[in-house]
């Protein structure tokens, strides 16, 4: 198997990998309520976690399509950030919000490179 194939076949283990961990993160946003209180107590209003939960969502989907996959990884990314901000105004750790956003930079500029061809 050639080097393309090889990193090809391993970011989209990492993009699947990572789709299912943000959809598993997103969409419990939309019916657990225990993520108002959690929200709340950060300060943020209710319609903000609704927000982040569809942007979670969308871009555990747009990871999923090579075209959007830079674009999602993007936005994910953004929102890695801002989870490390709150995590670190609260006390709280971010190694979880770092080690994504190193894959989602992984994923994204595989992608990227893809569509430029650039990638070999």
């Amino acid at each position: 198997m050639n080097m393309t194939k090889t990193l090809n076949i391993i970011v989209w283990v990492l993009a699947g990998l990572t789709a299912a961990l943000f959809l598993l993160s997103g969409i419990p946003k939309f019916i657990d309520q225990g993520w108002i209180h959690r929200f709340a107590s950060w300060g943020y209003a209710p319609w903000f976690l609704y927000l982040i939960a569809l942007l979670e969502t969308a871009g555990a989907i747009g990871l999923l399509i090579p075209r959007m996959a830079p674009y999602a990884a993007a936005g994910l990314i953004v929102i890695m950030f801002g989870a490390m901000y709150t995590h670190l105004t609260h006390d709280q750790g971010i190694w979880w919000n770092l080690g994504y956003v190193v894959v989602l930079s992984i994923i994204g500029l595989y992608r990227w490179r893809q569509q430029t061809g650039s990638a070999q």
